[in-house]
């Protein structure tokens, strides 16, 4: 059957049984995704005033409760659920300022251990991949996209930093001596080494790989050390007051 798609007005092909539940409206994603940024977006939101109600909230917490990791397992969404869905969020954009406030809101969170052991029970195998396994498609999908993702077109980079080499002194006996006197635990999400299956890694606090004074260097997890690496001023004076504040707490004990 040819339709006309709703957005540029090209005809294209699709099943009569799409038409006929309202699904075959645009000829390609994009189009989709300027028709909706056009006529979908802000007041003209179908979900902008939308709240739930007590009952479905209560339902959304139990559920989580009782499945943390999964808690949508089990459950069914009607195709045409997903096709307003992927129409409300096509194309959207998020402000700085609303990263900003994402970022705030997530800040200073720990999972409980109890769950940090069921996520790792639930991703044991590929570590690469966390558990899942990535059809080939999809790993060339990611390739692609990624392809000009690295040097200096990468958001992390800082000017090829990473391929200076660390001080000769910076060895497996420092590295142990600063896990051992942060009692074996991440100093930000408060993880302890054994729950991580790996060795915490030892984190220079002024980003300077060649000051190895005991005050500089701070245990970490592997997500956390990646996780410092943005926003490094904030985690400098961050880690410098945890410091301080710990040595001051050992002078008075």
């Amino acid at each position: 059957m040819i339709v006309k798609c709703k957005n540029c007005g090209k005809e294209f092909l699709t099943y009569p049984s799409r038409v006929k539940k309202g699904y075959a409206k645009f000829c390609s994603r994009k189009c989709q995704a300027v028709w909706k940024s056009l006529n979908q977006s802000g007041e003209n939101s179908p979900i902008t005033g939308r709240h739930l109600s007590d009952e479905t909230k209560m339902k959304m917490r139990k559920a989580r409760i009782k499945n943390p990791i999964k808690y949508w397992e089990g459950k069914y969404m009607p195709e045409r659920t997903k096709e307003k869905i992927s129409w409300t969020l096509k194309g959207r954009h998020l402000t700085f300022e609303w990263k900003r406030k994402i970022a705030e809101g997530e800040r200073g969170k720990q999972i409980p251990s109890e769950i940090r052991l069921q996520i790792s029970r639930s991703l044991k195998g590929n570590k690469n991949c966390l558990g899942r396994h990535l059809s080939r498609e999809t790993r060339e999908k990611i390739k692609r996209n990624h392809a000009n993702f690295k040097g200096s077109n990468h958001p992390n980079w800082r000017g090829g930093i990473s391929k200076k080499p660390y001080p000769f002194d910076f060895n497996e006996e420092l590295k142990e001596f600063i896990r051992k006197r942060d009692n074996y635990k991440c100093q930000l999400c408060g993880c302890p080494e054994i729950e991580n299956a790996e060795k915490l890694s030892i984190h220079h606090i002024d980003y300077n790989k060649n000051n190895l004074k005991s005050e500089n260097l701070i245990s970490l997890c592997r997500n956390c050390n990646a996780k410092v690496n943005f926003n490094r001023n904030y985690w400098k004076n961050h880690f410098m007051n945890l410091t301080e504040s710990l040595e001051g707490a050992e002078a008075n004990a």
